[in-house]
């Protein structure tokens, strides 16, 4: 049987916790690491509709790539508008947690490697190279096998990420060349290279501050919203995951979803 501890281990082999950024808090949050595992259930945040599902499917470990636990807790209670009310559940069900964020975001084939991919980039390389070898770093700098425009692009990820809310910064038809991808919040890490008119930095969200930016160096930017961008990683997760053990049922959470809704 299949336990907390072996999917723990295999998840270190996907997304190394050591590729963590020094802020973060991934790895496994709460659980018993003898206890028996038979279904995973992956999703962004474990709100509280996740949770209900976690229980209602018998699901015996989630994944959730943002950690529910990040700054130090005082209490663990429920019911609660904090997401230590989810945790809390978790354990009294017997459901263990764990959380991926930037270690899937740095690794080869995690999350930014995946929308890479659904821009058409090819020839991709880490924007910002982690200290060991092997680590695919931050972010993602890559060419597009076909050029396309900046609204045909956007547009493409749009259906690809099934996205409601997505902006971009630059003229629609402005030929893009080369993509930078940084999944969930942009922050500077973009501008650790040089940007050009044929650029398209393609993230979550970006601050308000960093789009004027972007419009005086006259490139380009689109955003996906934070929690869209991040989603696709989930499905090569469960890939993953459900290769590695005979008889594992991976699957994505169908509560998970978009805080943010087109008007």
């Amino acid at each position: 049987m299949t336990s907390v501890r072996d999917v723990c281990a295999r998840l270190d082999e996907i997304a190394p916790m050591r590729f963590a950024q020094s802020w973060d808090n991934v790895g496994l949050l709460a659980g018993n690491l003898d206890a028996p595992v038979r279904r995973v259930l992956l999703c962004i945040d474990l709100m509280p509709a996740v949770v209900d599902e976690a229980i209602r499917r018998n699901i015996d470990f989630v994944l959730a790539y943002h950690p529910p636990i990040f700054k130090p807790v005082t209490r663990l209670v429920t019911p609660s508008s904090g997401m230590e009310s989810g945790i809390v559940r978790c354990i009294a069900n017997g459901i263990a947690v764990y959380a991926t964020h930037t270690a899937f975001d740095a690794s080869r084939g995690g999350s930014n490697d995946t929308l890479a991919a659904l821009c058409g980039a090819v020839k991709t390389k880490a924007l910002l190279q982690g200290e060991d070898p092997e680590d695919g770093g931050c972010g993602r700098v890559g060419v597009l096998e076909k050029p396309t425009t900046l609204l045909r692009l956007a547009r493409r990820l749009k259906r690809s990420v099934q996205a409601n809310c997505v902006s971009i910064v630059g003229k629609p038809d402005n030929t893009i060349r080369r993509v930078i991808v940084v999944v969930g919040a942009a922050g500077s890490l973009p501008f650790e290279t040089a940007l050009g008119r044929r650029d398209a930095i393609v993230t979550g969200e970006m601050r308000h501050h960093d789009a004027l930016t972007v419009q005086r160096m006259g490139t380009n930017a689109i955003t996906l919203s934070h929690w869209s961008s991040e989603r696709p990683g989930l499905s090569a997760l469960a890939a993953s995951l459900k290769a590695s053990f005979r008889g594992l049922k991976t699957e994505l959470s169908g509560r998970d979803s978009e805080p943010f809704m087109r008007v």
